[in-house]
């Protein structure tokens, strides 16, 4: 299956969803979608991460053996649109312990960045979220950043920040 032609065939959610139809939980052909968004360049590379976060909604497993591998290339990653699909799929998975601190010092730094845009922050606040679960001493950091950032950020920080605030209040009780 070519993706890159089928990714450039239509800029939409159906196309991106189309792809993932194709895919399904078949680890192979999402491997081939995984080499697009860990190598493609623009504007590849923004469609590939689209249509895995397509395939994760229904097969969030096939990610699993990548999650070394994309909190590896996050640093490298400049499109912000990756960055978000990036994040968005580590927030809903276990992080591998032997890049718990990786992925831990990356969130805490974009969440404090005033160029990050507000969907990367909301993920990386919950990824942070998880992590504080098996670190609880990085809960009062992770409340002192989320209160600090509220009044700085959207509408919709706020409201993730303050659920996240009430998830850690709630845990160290």
């Amino acid at each position: 299956m070519n993706y890159e032609v089928l990714l450039m065939k239509e800029l939409s959610r159906r196309n991106m969803e189309y792809v993932a139809y194709c895919i399904g939980d078949d680890q192979a052909k999402f491997d081939g979608l995984m080499q697009l968004v860990l190598n493609a360049t623009e504007p590849v590379v923004q469609r590939a991460a689209w249509a895995m976060d397509a395939c994760l909604v229904s097969h969030p497993w096939l990610l699993l053996p990548y999650l070394e591998t994309v909190i590896d290339a996050l640093p490298r990653v400049s499109n912000d649109g990756v960055k978000r699909q990036i994040v968005k799929a580590l927030s809903s998975n276990d992080i591998p312990e032997s890049r718990e601190g990786k992925i831990t010092d990356i969130c805490f730094n974009w969440l404090q960045s005033s160029t990050v845009p507000v969907a990367i922050k909301v993920h990386c606040m919950q990824i942070l979220a998880n992590v504080t679960v098996k670190y609880p001493e990085l809960a009062p950091e992770l409340q002192t950043i989320i209160q600090e950032q509220i009044p700085r950020n959207s509408i919709g920080f706020s409201s993730r920040g303050k659920k996240i605030l009430n998830q850690l209040r709630k845990s160290t009780l």
